[in-house]
């Protein structure tokens, strides 16, 4: 057993195997997981409308009327819709595994950098965060901003050890980006930011050192951000965006990613392991000095990642990539000028190839199709094949998406705060639907109120139980294993049904 571990202490790959392996993490994403998110659908039609008509002030895909509007991800948007325009489902899991291989490379940058070329431990910390974060690599705008964040810190932390400015300048592109990738996450930019605006200074509190590598370029760049958060098709609206659509009770009750995390569950279960984990790691290991920005970022995401599940890839970023720099001192430097001939790599790369052909046989009838999608399609299928487009239709808060996908008029989709008050100047929508769901709402006037001409329902929409107790004048007209469509019976059927 002794011999064993020596060997194991003592093996150290060549640098490709272990590139190998990076590639394989996302080969394993891309075969096995299901990256085409339940929000696609609505970011593929976004995508469409700006192509073809420019930006919208008023929404233009629901039911309702008038609504203020801001497409505050209209460039991921356009991103995603060209790519399945053109490449189809396979494009779209391909344009996230580049984003992905992008992410990787940067933390490996990173942990180099951290770690003054520390090759294992850069590696190591490169792996662990990029396995936990495969469950987030999927086709929403989120993967572009973990992208810029990391780039952020790559360009601060090459400025803080090269001392030239240059490095400074690529951040305003950066504000620029993210601003209309994905403006919900604009101001995310200046959270990890004011981490190091605070390390920037000269000062001594406890055990708290500022490491003073501020300047009036640093300030200066700074208001370069800030005002690059302008550059948008809405402008103050963008920028604002997160404002009016954070921290709304029911969005936080109904929505899972946006509840706080609890230990009962399988998902909040990982988090408080990784917590407790690189916690117990920050307290035992203190060979090396926290820096303040460090400490800022670990404090900082565990805060996010406690409020609420959305916040935990924060986390991994914000307290994985410091331990580079934390544990630098625990690894040794490693000679990499040993040379391994061509049969040798030849042989590793043949395997490689073998695993991944291995892998793609076993997943083959996985459908990469999202599990929404999977649901849906025999129940659209049925409304493409009945219907005209013109009707308005009932629809929970996630089948929206796929229904409004292929231009149906919906009441509710999975775009939560473009039906709140505060964001639309009109009604709260998204609350009355909530009221509806916990039974304290009339369903008679609500009902009345907007003469649906269908219902899309699944088993677990309260207005699916009440239609089941309540007489109404709706009739079941097809069900499947998932969905149920219920038709008015003063259906216009001149206008809304197609003629077999």
């Amino acid at each position: 057993m002794k011999k064993l571990i020596k060997k194991i202490k003592n093996y150290h790959p060549p640098k490709f195997v272990i590139y190998l392996f990076l590639g394989l993490i996302i080969v394993f994403n891309f075969l096995f997981k299901k990256y085409l998110d339940n929000d696609l659908w609505f970011l593929l039609k976004h995508g469409e409308y700006v192509l073809n008509n420019g930006f919208p002030t008023i929404e233009p895909f629901s039911m309702h009327e008038n609504l203020t509007f801001v497409m505050q991800q209209w460039l991921s948007s356009c991103f995603f819709y060209l790519t399945y325009h053109w490449l189809g489902e396979i494009g779209l899991g391909i344009l996230v595994a580049i984003i992905f291989l992008l992410i990787i490379i940067i933390i490996q940058k990173i942990g180099l950098l951290l770690t003054n070329n520390k090759f294992y431990l850069a590696s190591l910390i490169t792996i662990i965060t990029s396995l936990l974060l495969t469950n987030f690599m999927v086709t929403r705008p989120q993967i572009f901003s973990y992208l810029i964040i990391l780039l952020l810190i790559y360009n601060l932390e090459l400025y803080i050890k090269t001392k030239k400015i240059k490095y400074l300048y690529y951040l305003p592109i950066l504000s620029i980006l993210e601003i209309n990738l994905h403006a919900s996450m604009w101001l995310m930019l200046f959270l990890f930011i004011l981490t190091y605006l605070i390390d920037a200074f000269n000062f001594k509190i406890s055990f708290l050192k500022g490491e003073g590598y501020g300047n009036i370029h640093f300030l200066i760049v700074l208001i370069l951000m800030f005002l690059g958060g302008f550059l948008n098709p809405y402008g103050f609206k963008n920028v604002t965006y997160l404002l009016g659509s954070y921290n709304i009770l029911e969005i936080n009750i109904y929505i899972g990613e946006m509840q706080p995390v609890l230990i009962t569950d399988l998902t909040g279960k990982l988090v408080f392991i990784t917590i407790f984990l690189v916690l117990l790691t920050y307290i035992f290991f203190k060979k090396g000095k926290l820096k303040t920005r460090y400490l800022c970022l670990l404090l900082g995401t565990l805060y996010l990642t406690l409020s609420h599940y959305k916040g935990y890839p924060w986390f991994l970023i914000g307290s994985l990539i410091p331990l580079n720099y934390y544990l630098k001192d625990y690894f040794k430097n490693y000679n990499f000028h040993k040379k391994y001939s061509f049969k040798f790599k030849t042989i590793v790369i043949l395997e490689y190839l073998i695993i991944i052909i291995f892998l793609f046989l076993i997943s083959y009838n996985n459908q990469n199709t999202s599990f929404l999608k999977n649901q849906l399609v025999k129940s659209v299928n049925y409304l493409n094949n009945n219907y005209s487009k013109d009707l308005t239709i009932y629809t929970n808060y996630n089948d929206g998406s796929y229904l409004l996908y292929n231009n149906y008029k919906v009441y509710l989709d999975p775009r939560a705060e473009v039906y709140l008050k505060a964001k639309n100047k009109k009604e709260d929508i998204f609350k009355e639907y909530y009221k509806l769901q916990n039974q304290e709402l009339d369903v008679k006037k609500f009902l009345d109120k907007y003469q649906f001409t269908l219902l899309f329902l699944d088993k677990n929409d309260y207005l699916y139980t009440y239609l089941q107790e309540n007489l109404t004048n709706y009739q079941e007209v097809y069900h499947d294993e998932y969905r149920f469509i219920y038709q008015r019976d003063d259906l216009n059927k001149e206008k809304y049904v197609k003629k077999n």
